[in-house]
């Protein structure tokens, strides 16, 4: 993509005709005529090679040429198409081609080759899939013996982990594995020796690992150089492979393309021994289990865990005995491997059956211990909110939490992988994850890992846990969005100050209401199509916005969206400050009328959040309980969860970015860090304690007994 060969025809008229050529823009040129060698009058590719000229990628006539190329092959019947050096073009250019390619047909795939071992800077955000040369490598050497599988499953660990900074530009400098290097070194001495037998047909199953990243087969498949998962038109003679090795790469692209877990779940590579590896891949409840065997003896191994089923079996790997669900006495699953073999099976996740009963019952007993007026309580939180980052990609002028500041100064912080593994047993525990204070969520790269713990932590349980998101819409690209509803999200809150672009941009510095608006249609379109997301907008009512309030409840319905809350400003800022209008004023409760007006009859639910009742129904007067009940039953539509903040001491915990834990919210008060005790320790800590017996003494047993 980045460069073209002399014989390109527009840079032949360039070669033909100088600048007067109407394509002279279309390459980086600094003298004509040109020469042939090592300088020939323009910016070439890189290793000498003079005769590849360099593309423009900032000439638009250049994009829109490569948008066009890529629309046409796509028109004609290609199911996508491979970006050469992706790496070296500008993130913008290679959107530009996916949204090309996507126009021509919805389900084409761009594929990139990218050099740099991180690919987060490209995948999802730009590219579908991408090339991993480091991971290839890692696993050609173990499969040759050059690596023990200790080495193998640390490297995919480095590479799975989410990291602040994004990689920088590529080479086409590719990682080389110990069995490349040596080939390398045997063909400048000579004819090539053959390789190691059954490190093709071992292989196979190699193709369902690495999410979203397809390989690609060059020359000496026997060693695993790519292979394209999922792409057959890939797939090699028997002259190269021989029929027992296609028939296993086939029936792995068979299997990759009718599991989504294959294709899109988390992995995680363990090392059972030197010669055994067990790849596992989780996508929500489902789980599979890929065992590598490398060595040259018979191998009996038990994997611990539920029954299995297996999907696809290389070179006579079998199950010899897997236990009944019901079965918690049995060991496990055993399995025959025999030399250079490989299983892939279906797992059911595995779990002692009294912690699997603890949690599915911690609601109960959360709810128990509240009725029964206990303060130190048996129960993890069931709802959890989790501040991922506290910087933020917008300025509002009216923030709350002071991300502007903090992402300006440096001071944000984002939460450390280590605090994932702190909460994984509290994950297993709670119904309700929110997303919901501290900066824009989306701009953590280890955002979709959160989501991926918690659906791997609650593996088992019946269900899920609702997750909700609020973000200011602009990084929610449709692909983005789609890659979060698959890890879990079933609740979005998007933020937007106005009905119109001058007002909205003008409180959310940054922030560009038409962008937004985009992604909330491809939000909607996502749901309409299928999708468990519920959908809601959240404005701030100011003097700035005032008029707009009717407006914006229009907005809501025009985009289909399930629910729109209409919030007091807090005096957090000199501009909030000034922007305030007091909770009763005339003024606020006509446009708060005229928005509930506008929605009447229509399907979105209006959340009236100006002045929200402090009660909870079962503890508000007689004259109030009708409004608590019903601003509850909005609040908790919005929330996609049932809110009682008479119980909220039993239910709900916050946890900062840097691990420190508090009751109920934000502002509650500390209950401990992560780092000194487990979340369960912390949630029966005597803050937390004395804060139920405050709530019991403003209770009674009727109230209580009306909420548990």
């Amino acid at each position: 993509m980045t460069h073209v060969d002399r014989d390109f025809a527009p840079f032949r008229d360039v070669r033909d005709r100088g600048l007067a050529s109407r394509y002279w823009g279309w390459f980086r040129c600094h003298r004509w005529p040109f020469f042939d060698g090592p300088d020939p009058g323009y910016q070439h590719y890189q290793k000498g090679c003079w005769p590849e000229p360099l593309l423009d990628l900032d000439e638009p006539e250049v994009v829109a040429y490569l948008a066009d190329t890529v629309a046409a092959w796509i028109r004609r019947g290609a199911d996508g198409v491979r970006v050469d050096a992706a790496a070296d073009a500008l993130t913008a250019l290679t959107a530009a081609l996916r949204a090309a390619a996507r126009q021509a047909r919805a389900d084409a795939v761009v594929f990139g080759e990218v050099v740099p071992t991180r690919t987060e800077r490209w995948v999802p955000a730009t590219l579908d899939a991408a090339t991993d040369f480091a991971g290839r490598a890692a696993w050609i050497d173990w499969l040759t013996g050059a690596d023990d599988a200790a080495t193998l499953a640390a490297g995919a660990a480095r590479r799975r982990s989410p990291r602040r900074r994004p990689p920088g530009p590529g080479v086409h400098r590719h990682p080389r594995s110990a069995a490349d290097r040596d080939r390398h070194r045997r063909r400048r001495a000579g004819p090539p020796r053959p390789g190691r037998g059954g490190a093709g047909r071992r292989g196979a199953p190699a193709l369902l690992r690495r999410r979203g990243r397809p390989r690609r087969r060059r020359r000496d498949a026997a060693r695993l150089r790519g292979l394209v998962a999922g792409s057959p038109a890939h797939a090699v003679g028997p002259g190269a492979l021989g029929s027992r090795h296609l028939d296993a790469v086939a029936g792995a692209l068979r299997l990759r393309g009718r599991r989504d877990v294959l294709r899109r779940g988390d992995e995680e590579v363990l090392a059972l021994d030197d010669d055994l590896v067990l790849v596992r891949r989780v996508l929500g409840a489902e789980r599979v289990d890929v065992v590598l065997h490398r060595g040259a003896t018979p191998r009996a191994v038990t994997l611990p865990g539920g029954p299995a089923r297996a999907l696809l079996a290389v070179g006579g790997a079998a199950i010899v005995a897997s236990p009944d669900a019901d079965d918690d006495a049995a060991d496990g699953v055993a399995l025959a491997l025999p030399p250079r073999s490989a299983l892939v099976l279906d797992r059911g996740p595995a779990a002692d059956p009294d912690a699997a009963a603890l949690r599915r019952h911690n609601a109960d007993l959360a709810g128990a211990a509240y009725r029964d007026g206990l303060i130190a309580i048996p129960s993890h939180p069931t709802r959890l909110i989790l501040t991922v980052t506290e910087a933020c990609n917008l300025r509002c002028a009216h923030c709350i939490t002071g991300a502007p500041e903090a992402t300006r100064s440096g001071r944000a912080r984002t939460l450390a992988p280590w605090a994932l593994d702190a909460l994984a047993e509290t994950f297993a525990h709670v119904d309700h994850v929110a997303f919901t204070h501290g900066g824009e969520t989306v701009t953590a790269p280890i955002f979709p890992e959160v989501l991926r713990r918690l659906a791997r932590a609650r593996a088992g349980r019946p269900g899920r846990a609702e997750v909700h998101l609020a973000s200011n819409g602009m990084l929610l690209d449709p692909e983005r969005l789609r890659r979060l509803v698959d890890l879990g999200l079933s609740s979005l809150m998007i933020s937007i100050d106005g009905a119109t672009a001058a007002t909205n941009d003008r409180i959310r510095v940054l922030g560009k209401l038409d962008r937004v608006l985009d992604h909330v249609r491809a939000a909607v379109a996502l749901r309409d199509a299928g999708a468990d997301l519920r959908i809601g907008l959240s404005s701030v009512l100011g003097r700035a916005n005032l008029g707009e309030a009717a407006a914006l409840a229009r907005l809501a319905a025009d985009l289909g969206v399930d629910w729109l809350k209409l919030e007091e400003t807090y005096p957090a800022t000199p501009f909030a400050r000034r922007d305030l209008i007091a909770a009763d004023a005339p003024e606020l409760r006509d446009a708060v009328a005229a928005a509930a007006a506008a929605l009447r009859g229509g399907r979105v639910v209006l959340v009236d959040h100006v002045d929200p009742p402090a009660a909870c129904p079962c503890q508000a007067t007689a004259a109030d309980r009708d409004r608590a009940a019903a601003f509850r039953a909005a609040d908790d539509f919005a929330h996609r969860a049932r809110l009682a903040p008479c119980r909220a001491a039993w239910d709900q915990a916050f946890v900062d970015p840097d691990g420190t834990v508090r009751a109920i919210d934000h502002a509650g008060p500390v209950l401990g860090h992560l780092l000194d005790a487990p979340l369960l320790s912390l949630w029966n800590a005597a803050p937390a304690q004395a804060l139920r017996a405050r709530a019991i003494a403003a209770s009674t047993p009727a109230s209580r007994a009306a909420c548990a």
